[in-house]
């Protein structure tokens, strides 16, 4: 019975290396995609915080308009779509965002075949994470982008709500 427990865990552990070494890139190219992940991500990420925003600000200009609104009843559905709108928006500038770290990153390992489709920027940022640490990318600011745009999207949702 040992035995089998024993030869189960170094399976586990022997597997589990060797998946991560399927997310590994070659030591030749490791520092090119390390500059540009980093590039993009000094770059696009304010870009996409900034635009996050605009989404935002045009959804409280939405709700404002809304409150002074004196037929608020009868077009609150118009409203709530708009701010929905705001909503897709922003997930869709996240989106966007991953999309190319994930493009950066197929560059160097074929990922194509492997990529979810979806467009949830969750999911795709836990599709790219396990490259990022096989890596030894930080990827701290992206995941508080995530928060941000979660936290903005929340945010529009208490709006709603409250309509």
């Amino acid at each position: 019975m040992k035995k089998i427990i024993i030869f189960i865990f170094l399976a586990i552990i022997f597997s589990i290396n060797c998946f991560s070494s399927d997310f590994k890139i070659s030591d030749k190219f490791k520092n090119n995609y390390r500059n540009e992940i980093h590039k993009i991500i000094k770059t696009e990420l304010p870009k996409t915080k900034k635009n996050i925003d605009k989404e935002y600000s045009n959804a409280l200009k939405v709700y404002n308009t809304y409150k002074s609104d004196k037929n608020k009843s009868k077009n609150v559905d118009k409203y709530i779509f708009i701010i929905q709108d705001s909503q897709r928006g922003i997930e869709e500038y996240e989106t966007t965002f991953i999309s190319k770290l994930i493009d950066v990153t197929d560059k160097y390992i074929n990922i194509s075949k492997d990529i979810p489709p979806t467009d949830f920027p969750g999911t795709l940022l836990d599709f790219i994470i396990p490259y990022f640490d096989a890596n030894n990318i930080d990827y701290n600011q992206i995941n508080k982008l995530d928060s941000y745009s979660a936290y903005k999207i929340k945010e529009l949702d208490i709006l709603m709500d409250n309509m």
